[in-house]
């Protein structure tokens, strides 16, 4: 396997593992901040997915898709910083 398999999987799991922190957090908790927070890691971890599954030639994974996702991921961050 290359490198480029072995950082995307890892980089899979690791997203991942930052949604379920930040749900975890949110339950926890209760601040709406961190359901944003792990909406914005999903947004990433959707990503991150469609990337490995495009470099395993299971999908066609545009990059005009990847930029979405980026923006709306970026937009997230910004409205839990932002949110009072």
């Amino acid at each position: 396997m290359e490198l480029d398999g072995v950082l995307l999987g890892w980089l899979t799991v690791f997203t991942l593992v930052l949604v379920l922190i930040s749900l975890m957090a949110y339950r926890r908790l209760e601040n709406p901040r961190f359901a944003i927070v792990a909406a914005a890691f999903g947004v990433f971890f959707v990503r991150i997915l469609g990337l490995t599954l495009d470099y395993f030639d299971e999908l066609d994974f545009s990059l005009a898709a990847q930029l979405i996702l980026d923006a709306l991921a970026l937009t997230l961050f910004f409205a839990a910083v932002w949110k009072k």
